[in-house]
């Protein structure tokens, strides 16, 4: 019968420490997640973090990188090179006198990076 009472308290020990290591790993990916929030957060141009956040979302719920290139353009959602362009005059031999459909011409590609960027994605 002792026997059985010490396997048990041996048992309770190592539960114990083991809920110990789990709590301590949940601190840890807790720090790690607030700071890779805090990462991300820097690395997004406020003015465009909507864009980004609008892609994810649409990829959460479903939609391929070809269906959410036809939801930007057709919300008429501007790409990157064409707020560049408004802010810096970058890309004018693109940009410059071309019809407004331009500034919000998506491609699947651009898409795809985005969704594959690791500055989003976390890695």
């Amino acid at each position: 019968m002792e026997d059985i009472i010490n396997k048990l308290a041996e048992i309770e020990a190592a539960a114990s420490q083991i809920m110990n290591d789990v709590s301590e790993q949940k601190k840890q990916l807790a720090l790690e997640y607030d700071q890779a929030v805090q990462d991300f957060d820097r690395a997004i141009d406020e003015e465009t973090r909507w864009i980004i956040e609008k892609i994810f979302d649409l990829a959460f719920h479903g939609a391929g990188a070809a269906k959410i290139t036809k939801t930007l353009i057709a919300e008429k959602v501007p790409t990157a090179g064409w707020l560049n362009y408004q802010r810096y005059g970058t890309f004018a031999n693109i940009y410059a006198d071309a019809p407004e459909e331009k500034s919000y011409a998506w491609t699947i590609a651009q898409v795809k990076s985005i969704l594959k960027d690791e500055t989003y994605i976390g890695h």
